[in-house]
């Protein structure tokens, strides 16, 4: 059997909030009111999960813009005419270096 699911403060004051509108879409529908209100609280809480891993993947992003960036400067201080090249060389000699046998 699965263990309940846990949410945070914020979520169930929420749920708690909108008590009276659960109650009434529980009696029109004829559904448990805990079931509307687990529903609303794993709503809120995918909802809040879905804006987490935004950031996230907005962070990555930016992270690796700021890193190529750096890469490509040093790329151009290396190769002066050519930085894709002179990047290429930074990045696969400095950072990731061939091993030799």
């Amino acid at each position: 059997m699965a263990s309940a699911p846990s949410y945070g403060k914020k979520t169930l004051a929420l749920v708690q909030s909108m008590a009276p509108q659960i109650t009434a879409a529980a009696a029109r529908y004829g559904v448990p009111a805990e079931a509307i209100a687990g529903a609303l609280a794993q709503e809120q809480f995918d909802q809040t999960a879905s804006y987490e891993n935004e950031m996230k993947a907005y962070l990555s992003s930016l992270y690796a813009d700021t890193s190529l960036g750096i890469d490509y400067a040093r790329g151009l201080a290396r190769n002066l005419f050519n930085a894709e090249r002179g990047a290429s060389d930074y990045i696969s000699e400095d950072i990731v270096p061939i091993p030799t046998r």
